[in-house]
């Protein structure tokens, strides 16, 4: 599903609303007549947003990273590690 965005708030939230992530919207609405406008507006966005499904994943690190997290855990426990280890570039 695909919003328009032509409001502030879709642009606002473009990045949320879509890929990776999981996202959560209120919506305030008043009972006063003189913002029925903008409460039926604000109802209408959030049924059409209600209607975005993400599965969110987490991402999974990379060679690369996991290699640096093995250097600094034996750092921390005390061992060497030599200069070769972490300029190493695969």
């Amino acid at each position: 599903l695909r919003l328009p965005c032509n409001s502030l708030c879709s642009s606002q939230m473009q990045d949320s609303l879509g890929g990776n992530a999981k996202t959560l919207m209120f919506v305030n609405i008043s009972p006063a007549e003189y913002n029925a406008s903008e409460t039926m507006s604000s109802l209408e966005y959030a049924s059409r947003v209600k209607q975005i499904k993400n599965t969110a994943t987490k991402t999974q690190e990379g060679e690369e990273v996991a290699r640096l997290n093995d250097i600094i855990k034996r750092l921390r426990a005390g061992e060497e590690v030599t200069e070769d280890e972490i300029m190493k570039i695969d």
